[in-house]
């Protein structure tokens, strides 16, 4: 999960373009969730999210579907969870993550690893911002 400094400074770097979004959950006067979201007008993608440890059971799901209810007010018309495993045994925690997203009721679609899809912008995103780390 990354840490909350590092998806502040993301978020800075894109904000001026109007090409991402960060939410931050704060629960008992600290933060304990945040999301990292790249957007189009009309395609938004879940980039880098995560919650505290010790955050409350159910976080992580009521943070999307916030996310997932902003964005449809403002006319976002297709919203990507990103990735899953679909090898994940149900119990581990890339199981969970697969459940967790198909309860949206969102469209399984395959694609070649993790960027390479349909999607040409994401794999420009993923670029840029491995450059923004300095990782060339």
């Amino acid at each position: 999960t990354p840490d909350l400094p590092y998806l502040q400074q993301v978020y800075e770097t894109l904000a001026p373009s109007g090409a991402a979004e960060l939410f931050i959950v704060q629960h008992e006067g600290r933060e304990v969730g945040a999301s990292l979201e790249l957007l189009t007008p009309k395609f938004a993608l879940g980039w880098l999210a995560g919650t505290a440890n010790d955050a409350p059971t159910g976080l992580s799901n009521w943070m999307q579907w916030q996310i997932i209810l902003r964005f449809a007010e403002q006319g976002v018309e297709r919203y990507d969870l990103g990735g899953v495993d679909l090898q994940a045994p149900a119990d581990s925690k890339g199981g969970r993550i697969l459940t967790a997203k198909l309860k949206y009721g969102g469209e399984l679609v395959r694609c070649a690893g993790g960027i390479a899809d349909l999607m040409p912008w994401r794999a420009k995103a993923f670029d840029l911002l491995q450059r923004l780390r300095g990782h060339h």
